[in-house]
């Protein structure tokens, strides 16, 4: 049922050549993540990133996560391969945000809250 694990440990050693050679520019994010998707880049990206601050994941987790796509994603797959090309499309946010938080029901806004945001330092590194 389960395959041996050791084939799993050498996606943690990802060339970083070929990271470079998935590194997306700012038109990349529209394309489709493989050959055949529905969805973009940018839209995974912008969802991993929410499920990552939803969850409050530290860093590690979000590179484990970013390591599980890969296996489970087609090797053709434009997904950034690391944690540098996965925040790159955040670097220049910072700022303030709103977050807004909506009935489930009637979607109301029933709460607005503004966070300070810097990127750097969004969540922890253990």
């Amino acid at each position: 049922m389960f395959q041996d694990f050791a084939d799993i440990d050498e996606a943690d050693n990802l060339d970083m050549d070929s990271a470079a050679d998935t590194e997306l520019d700012d038109t990349s994010y529209s394309q489709p993540l493989y050959t055949g998707s529905k969805l973009s880049v940018g839209t995974v990206i912008v969802l991993v990133m929410t499920f990552v601050l939803r969850h409050h994941l530290p860093w590690c987790a979000v590179e484990d996560l970013l390591m599980l796509l890969q296996i489970i994603l087609p090797a053709s797959s434009l997904l950034p391969k690391t944690r540098f090309l996965f925040e790159k499309p955040f670097s220049a946010c910072s700022g303030i945000i709103e977050f807004c938080y909506y009935c489930p029901f009637c979607f109301a806004n029933v709460e607005s809250r503004h966070i300070r945001f810097l990127f750097e330092k969004p969540f922890s590194d253990v």
